[in-house]
């Protein structure tokens, strides 16, 4: 009897860590059987609910005309067994992260605008643009069309639109049976710039800056010269005059100019106003994001009742250097007197909105020693932030292209791979110490959402059982 009402006294306190499935990201072409089938595994083993992908070229294939047929049979199977859903909506490409076996674009009105204006793209320092998600250039810039062309939209507008959209056709169930809402701000969802698409990096490099369009170099421009605190240092010219990393994605950071040690341009104060600004722009893009999505569905729904969630990238390596290059060139500049992190935590205060976290999986003694990672440190750090603001705090298990397990389906002609991730027992029990270890500190986790259903999840009798067990496990304390 003790046992019991010490476990409701501790969930009461700290809460239990539910644990969600993401589906496939062609969950919208898969047959509606298969993931019925699916879905009824996932609540034999004790799941919580699904996370489910809604992408923004399926559901506008043409300017403000909303089509979300595809996905409202999906979101119909799991709120009849039970499921809850946490809905991405992602206006990010699909293809170009690891795992991501399934090649989904921008919506065709968006991609023909390439040519006329190449600024709605992230441009690295050599001038190669990145197709995965619009630049934050894009956010205030009227080009986009509007239904029959009746005028022109900002890349914000055409987020919000797709929002509220959203809220319409599916306000029966927002707060019952849809609980997140989580609203893709950048590659992968996740706020940050695309600073190591598969297409040019490999791990561990530490990426490329994507600050060389025409409007941030503008941008950037104006700030340096209308801000009193800015000062031109005599030797290090301040961007874009100068090459800003070296060679490409594949870097170390001692091998550039700008992340030398001991005297590179980091560590000048042309490099941090540099660096600060490269922040700020994507904790302003961020924002407006949230107020949004914040005005669309907290205005309507209680925000106890359905979250607003942030994804923000586990970029673990260099972690151990002093500039955290790979941290910085993502967007995530760290330094003695700016921490992007603790900003991220007063954006995500305001607006009531969770902070998801990745590479919850990962463990120090696992990863390259070169690469300098520290994945435990990294979590440690940022859900230390989070409860110190008292911010709700979820996970996700990141991806990594050694541990896949593969499975595939025959869809209209289209043979298409799924990856099942976190096939280790070892990473499970990974997740399990770090739960562990934020109960301890009183750190609540809401929930931990895995990385991805398939077939060979819930069909194949270790796997499922390795499922069932880790949610179970995940819900209690040692």
């Amino acid at each position: 009897m003790w046992r019991k009402w010490f476990k409701t006294l501790w969930t009461d306190v700290h809460g239990e860590t539910r644990v969600y499935v993401m589906c496939p990201l062609n969950s919208a072409f898969l047959p509606l059987n298969v993931l019925a089938w699916q879905f009824d595994q996932l609540v034999k083993v004790g799941v919580e609910g699904i996370m489910l992908d809604v992408w923004w070229s399926l559901c506008e294939p043409t300017p403000g005309c909303y089509d979300f047929s595809s996905y409202r049979p999906i979101l119909q199977l799991a709120i009849e067994r039970g499921l809850k859903i946490q809905a991405v909506l992602s206006f990010h490409t699909c293809g170009e992260s690891e795992g991501d076996q399934v090649v989904i674009s921008l919506p065709p009105f968006v991609r023909q605008l390439t040519t006329e204006h190449e600024f709605i793209f992230y441009t690295d320092e050599d001038g190669q643009k990145s197709f995965e998600c619009l630049s934050l250039s894009a956010d205030h810039a009227q080009v986009f069309p509007c239904f029959e062309g009746v005028r022109l939209r900002t890349a914000l507008e055409m987020y919000e639109d797709f929002m509220r959209a959203f809220y319409v056709q599916f306000s029966e169930w927002l707060g019952t049976h849809i609980v997140q809402i989580q609203v893709s701000m950048g590659p992968s969802g996740e706020l940050r710039y695309p600073s190591f698409a598969l297409s040019r990096w490999k791990f561990p490099g530490m990426g490329a800056f994507q600050c060389y369009d025409q409007l941030m170099q503008q941008d950037y421009l104006h700030y340096i010269t209308s801000n009193d605190d800015t000062q031109i240092e005599k030797d290090h010219p301040l961007f874009p005059c100068y090459k800003t990393c070296g060679t490409g994605y594949n870097e170390m950071p001692w091998q550039t100019l700008f992340f030398a040690e001991p005297k590179g341009i980091a560590e000048t104060t042309a490099g941090k106003i540099f660096l600060k600004w490269y922040s700020n722009k994507l904790l302003s893009h961020g924002e407006h994001i949230l107020e949004r999505a914040h005005h669309i569905f907290h205005n309507h729904v209680d925000s106890s009742k359905v979250e607003i969630a942030c994804k923000i990238a586990g970029i673990h390596w260099f972690y151990r250097t002093p500039y955290r290059a790979a941290e910085a060139i993502a967007g995530y500049y760290v330094s003695h007197d700016f921490h992007f992190y603790q900003q991220l935590a007063l954006l995500l205060k305001k607006y009531h909105a969770t902070w998801v976290f990745t590479c919850f999986e990962k463990r120090d003694e696992w990863e390259d020693k070169l690469a300098m990672c520290s994945p435990e440190s990294l979590v440690r750090e940022t859900w230390a932030i989070a409860a110190n603001h008292s911010i709700s705090y979820s996970a996700e298990n990141g991806k990594t292209g050694k541990l896949f397990s593969w499975t595939s389906y025959l869809t209209n002609g289209i043979h298409i791979i799924l990856a099942l991730e976190l096939e280790k027992s070892e990473e499970y029990e990974e997740v399990i110490r770090k739960a562990d270890w934020g109960r301890r500190k009183g750190y609540d986790l809401s929930y931990f959402t895995l990385l991805r259903l398939s077939e060979e999840l819930v069909q194949e009798p270790n796997h499922r059982s390795r499922l069932a067990q880790f949610v179970n496990r995940m819900r209690k304390t040692r």
